[in-house]
């Protein structure tokens, strides 16, 4: 079963409004912004992911993908030291080449962390 992230919009949105509250205050998402956002975020798609049993792991993981790839096109964070020009296909390289590497990473560390929290219960 794929997981498409249009039919889980409902969900996403509002992760979305909660980091728009963080925008700076002329009201624009910065970058910084989405720095702060990224970790919560994630974790959220990973939960949203997690709650469909028939996904295989590769499946959730590509929905994570797409999911923060959805939200970073919804809050469309501002660089403004770089030309629209230059900013919006920039911002398109990166998210399909690095995104993916960047969500890796993340479930890595958040498996390590719940393998070691679960170290401490037992």
């Amino acid at each position: 079963m794929a997981l498409q992230v249009q039919d889980f919009v409902d969900l996403l949105k509002p992760i979305v409004e909660d980091a728009r509250e963080l925008a700076t205050d002329d009201g624009k998402f910065s970058f910084a912004d989405l720095l702060k956002v990224t970790p919560s975020a994630v974790k959220a798609f990973m939960e949203i992911a997690s709650d469909v049993k028939e996904a295989t792991g590769e499946e959730k993981k590509q929905f994570v993908i797409e999911a923060f790839q959805w939200t970073y096109r919804e809050l469309d964070p501002d660089i403004p030291w770089l030309p629209d020009f230059i900013e919006n296909p920039l911002e398109e390289y990166l998210l399909d080449s690095l995104v993916p590497g960047l969500i890796e990473a993340l479930y890595e560390e958040m498996k390590e962390r719940l393998a070691k929290k679960e170290e401490t219960e037992e």
